[in-house]
């Protein structure tokens, strides 16, 4: 009997040990936005917008009368956006938008803005 008791420990106290090493990963710490669209009006964009560290610039390629938008924000992974991704808003002035990372410690603030690319409307004499 005394053969059979040392294996079978040995087995008990490496099956113990492999099921502690499996834990849940933690939730994401992380409150960026990582891509910005204009999903209602793609065509008056002039270029992408330009993400910076809490800013985020739409050039427009032509001005619409108004600037109430609706842009939507891919955000990283479990983050959540303050207004929600999608609301109309008037951004005459920039407007700021707060990202809370999925564990909810850590949020971050953007100030979000429209301006027209004089730059395309320009007359060139030649």
């Amino acid at each position: 009997m005394k053969n059979y008791l040392l294996p079978l420990l040995f087995s008990f106290l490496l099956i113990s040990t492999l099921s502690s090493c499996i834990k849940e990963e933690a939730p994401n710490a992380e409150a960026d936005i990582e891509n910005a669209t204009l999903e209602n009006a793609p065509d008056i964009l002039q270029t992408q917008p330009n993400i910076g560290n809490n800013t985020i610039v739409f050039r427009l390629r032509k001005f619409s009368g108004n600037y109430i938008f609706a842009p939507e924000f891919t955000l990283t992974p479990g983050a959540k956006i303050e207004p929600e991704n999608g609301t109309k808003r008037d951004f005459f002035e920039p407007q700021e938008y707060t990202v809370t990372s999925e564990d909810g410690l850590w949020s971050k603030t953007y100030k979000v803005s429209f301006m027209v690319d004089d730059a395309t409307n320009y007359a060139y004499p030649f």
